[in-house]
């Protein structure tokens, strides 16, 4: 009879010693998977960040080529504008010239 009752409580204490270590396994896994989701989430949000901020980098380099482009043609514009201007003044010099 003992040996049943001790042996019934050898049961009991081992069926609570799995279920504690269960528990205790499940709560780690939970945590695990809570910090992998965390590490995910970031690594997501700093791929987003890089990702526009190399968009951002491509449009100023663009709009910075575009406005070079922009003031050499207005530079060409102004030069060929006083280039024309001498060349009036030049002739009209001549013309004088002749008379």
């Amino acid at each position: 009879m003992e040996r049943e009752e001790s042996y019934r409580e050898r049961r009991v204490i081992k069926r609570g010693d799995s279920e504690r270590r269960y528990r205790e396994r499940r709560h780690r896994e939970r945590r695990q998977r809570r910090q992998s989701e965390k590490e995910r989430d970031r690594d997501k949000v700093r791929r987003e960040i890089e990702e526009t901020e190399k968009e951002k980098e491509k449009r100023d380099r663009e709009d910075k080529g575009r406005r070079e482009i922009e003031e050499t043609e207005k530079e060409k514009e102004k030069r060929d504008r006083e280039d024309k201007g001498r060349r009036r003044k030049i002739e009209e010099t001549e013309r004088e010239g002749e008379r």
